[in-house]
């Protein structure tokens, strides 16, 4: 239980740190959509985290209950989002360009552990709908997370390689007021 709330809660928060750290990076219409999809992701993953699932043999849902219920729906942005994020900012720049093996392998990560769920539940669940101690879909959903959790994390070390990248040394020129980057003057790129 404990543990399960900490992942929620935690991959709420990256996802809201990455959903930051994309800001300014992010300037097509689908790259600002990814990031909405980001925000959506991280209030679906604090949600899940605060307020607890009801017990599986309960014959009513509680409010947490049915909130906790709802977060999955907001966490499903997150595979959305690897997805329009990793096309996106892979044509917006040569930085990002340079991750984008990165980012598709993240993606088909996110996306496979997302349909692997989806057809485990459709699967699994009995006709009359319902989880319960039958319909073990627990590690499905955990794998989810984690991929999740991974996709994040390469996604923020893309994003903080391509910052740190994207900002050379500025030389001024003259009274013009213009600038040349450093490796504009020595010829090569950093």
């Amino acid at each position: 239980g404990w543990a399960m709330t900490a992942g929620f809660v935690l991959l709420g928060l990256a996802c809201l740190m990455l959903f930051a750290a994309l800001r300014g990076q992010a300037a097509t219409l689908p790259a600002r959509i990814g990031r909405c999809l980001l925000l959506a992701g991280a209030l679906g993953g604090i949600v899940a985290g605060v307020f607890p699932t009801d017990p599986w043999n309960a014959t009513e849902l509680s409010a947490t209950g049915m909130a906790h219920s709802a977060a999955p729906m907001l966490l499903n942005g997150v595979p959305i989002a690897s997805i329009i994020l990793g096309v996106s900012l892979a044509r917006r720049s040569a930085g990002w360009r340079t991750h984008r093996r990165l980012l598709i392998a993240g993606s088909v990560l996110v996306v496979g552990a997302a349909v692997a769920l989806s057809a485990s539940m459709a699967a699994m669940m009995p006709a009359g709908g319902g989880l319960g101690p039958d319909v073990t879909v627990g590690w499905q959903a955990r794998v989810l997370l984690l991929a999740e959790a991974i996709w994040v994390a390469v996604a923020a070390g893309c994003a903080l390689a391509v910052r740190r990248g994207s900002a050379p040394d500025t030389v001024p020129i003259g009274t013009t007021g213009t600038a040349v980057t450093s490796y504009e003057l020595s010829g090569t790129a950093r």
